[in-house]
């Protein structure tokens, strides 16, 4: 039976994405990353500060090892609240690791590197 054009790629998507919609999200993190490729110097400046300051505040809101540090009032201001952040070693990873993750986060991997 041949398909209409356009039913597989439909399928595809649908049926072959697992049950927690994980294809679905790469696709979506793809298209960003190819939309990103044509942006202009100032759009992409403006995207990096907005991510940057949304990680600094989640960090200092959740993160044990980060809560209480200083956040950024606004994107353009991340860069610079970063640079008085405490800089985090491999040790500081490897002596006390739950204080690097959010409490209310998913499942994470114990060793990801084998």
């Amino acid at each position: 039976m041949k398909l209409p054009p356009g039913v597989s790629a439909f399928l595809s998507r649908r049926l072959l994405d697992r049950r927690d919609g994980h294809r679905g999200r790469v696709l979506a993190a793809l298209a960003a990353a190819r939309a990103h490729d044509r942006l202009d110097r100032a759009a992409l400046d403006a995207a990096r500060d907005r991510a940057l300051y949304d990680l600094l505040r989640h960090a200092a809101a959740r993160v044990p090892r980060f809560r209480g540090l200083p956040v950024p009032a606004q994107p353009a201001e991340a860069r610079a609240v970063l640079a008085n952040w405490p800089v985090m070693t491999r040790a500081d990873l490897q002596r006390e690791p739950s204080a690097f993750l959010d409490p209310q986060a998913g499942p994470t991997v114990a060793d990801a590197t084998g």
